[in-house]
């Protein structure tokens, strides 16, 4: 089970609305809102993609921006990067098959996310363009 901690935090009441607003569309509480956003911006370790694709339309725009412009974790892009390019010079163990196809899945689910909450950001009335030419 992942320890917790508890912080008193103090919000511009214009954050607590849209955050509340998130919660109601989601039917979730606010604490729950806030701590997958906080997820969603600073890479959570474990990410639930298909609840995160399920609800990807209840989701506040700041959600979904964070979606946009979260990367993969840096150990993992690292890792990423290191296995393909030892696979072009041998052939991968079989732990290493494994451990590159996960890593393929997790950049292959997360393409497809930021995709998706690209859209509906535009069909919300953003211009995601601008965002996707300074390289989110």
């Amino acid at each position: 089970m992942t320890a917790t901690l508890s912080i008193h935090l103090n919000l511009p009441a214009e954050f607590y609305a849209r955050i509340q607003e998130a919660a109601s569309r989601s039917d979730q509480p606010v604490e729950a809102v806030l701590v997958e956003s906080i997820g969603l911006l600073f890479g959570a370790p474990s990410v639930d993609w298909d609840h995160l694709a399920v609800t990807l339309e209840t989701l506040a725009d700041a959600q979904l921006w964070a979606l946009v412009y979260r990367r993969m974790i840096w150990t993992s892009a690292v890792r990423l990067r290191d296995l393909t390019a030892l696979g072009q010079q041998a052939p991968l163990s079989e732990e290493e098959q494994v451990e590159l196809a996960a890593l393929i899945d997790e950049a292959d689910r997360m393409a497809l996310l930021r995709s998706h909450a690209l859209l509906v950001l535009q069909r919300r009335g953003h211009n995601v363009q601008a965002p996707l030419q300074r390289g989110a």
